[in-house]
């Protein structure tokens, strides 16, 4: 899928991707989240990094409402956004997520929790 085939190619510029990228992130409130982002690719400049992009591949749903497959994994990639910004020091401003929808062949960007 053209989307997809967009997604995968490599950004211009000083980049490191990482596939099942394992992490350990303790949250404001104290609770430790483990597990392993699918893809991450991280931009550098000048050897420091400046901004990343969270992926995360899903399967299964290829008739489902866009808005609810979005909001129902929106909190399981802003662990992956605050726990890529610890990583690698990063802002969590500068980390974009994204849903790689496999059955629909779709790439959808999803946007922070507000509040």
């Amino acid at each position: 899928a053209p989307a997809l085939q967009t997604l995968l190619r490599r950004p211009e510029g000083e980049i490191r991707a990482f596939r099942e990228r394992r992490f350990w992130w303790t949250d404001p409130n104290e609770v430790l989240w483990t597990g392993s982002i699918d893809r991450v690719v991280v931009h550098f400049e000048e050897e420091r990094p400046v901004a990343a992009h969270v992926i995360d591949f899903k399967t299964g749903y290829e008739g489902a409402d866009m808005a609810a497959i979005v909001d129902g994994f929106r909190p399981q990639l802003e662990v992956y956004r605050q726990a890529t910004a610890q990583q690698f020091g990063l802002s969590p401003d500068t980390i974009r997520m994204s849903l790689a929808l496999l059955d629909r062949g779709e790439v959808v960007e999803v946007s922070a929790e507000v509040g």
